[in-house]
């Protein structure tokens, strides 16, 4: 399986003029479109076939 979950950390800092810094989680997904009946299997949320919260169309 080619398709995974990406977390990491977005993060700057500034020194001059006045100090500043901040730091955002993220994620990202990668999907392999060839895997999605197997990646979506059993997942409610998530579909390629009907409507839900995270539906991927082919057709789009």
């Amino acid at each position: 399986m080619h398709s995974a979950l990406y977390t990491g950390q977005i993060r700057h800092r500034r020194f001059a003029p006045c100090g500043h810094a901040f730091a955002y989680q993220l994620f990202m997904v990668w999907l392999d479109l060839a895997e999605l009946d197997t990646v979506f299997r059993g997942r409610w949320l998530w579909s390629a076939t009907r409507p839900t919260f995270a539906w991927l169309r082919r057709a789009d």
